[in-house]
C-alpha cells in the first residue's frame, strides 16, 4: 500500500479522490496526464482497496475506499504540516533549543 503511494502520480490521484469523488476524465485533467495512464494508475489503487469505483451508465467514479484510508490520509497529510512547520520554525529563528540536531517545533516537541 505505501509503495504504491510512494509514487507521486498515484499519490496525488488519491488525494484528488480524497474529499470528493472523481471522473477519470477529472483526474486525468485535472494532472495532465493520459486517461490510459489514469487508469492505470486507478486500477492499481483500486486492487490496493485504496479507491472504490461507482459507476453510472456509462460513467464510473472514483472516491477513497473507506474511512480507514480517509484516516491514513488525514494523518500522512497532517504529519507532512507539522513536520513543514517545525523545519520553517527552527529556519526562522535561526537556532534551537537543544542543539542543531533537534530543534522545536512549534508544539514543542522534539524533532530528530
Amino acid at each position: 500500500m505505501f509503495a504504491l503511494l510512494g509514487d507521486p502520480t498515484r499519490l496525488g490521484i488519491v488525494l484528488r479522490c480524497r474529499h470528493q469523488r472523481r471522473s477519470v476524465s477529472e483526474i486525468a485533467d485535472a494532472s495532465s496526464l493520459s486517461m490510459s495512464l489514469v487508469s492505470h494508475h486507478l486500477r492499481l489503487l483500486r486492487t490496493a482497496a485504496l479507491l472504490k469505483v461507482e459507476r453510472e451508465g456509462r460513467h464510473a467514479y472514483y472516491s477513497v475506499a473507506d474511512a480507514h484510508v480517509e484516516h491514513m490520509l488525514d494523518d500522512m497529510v497532517g504529519h507532512v504540516r507539522h513536520t513543514n512547520r517545525a523545519s520553517s520554525a527552527s529556519i526562522q529563528c535561526g537556532s534551537t533549543a537543544l542543539g542543531p540536531s533537534k530543534p522545536y517545533c512549534s508544539c514543542g516537541r522534539s524533532q530528530m
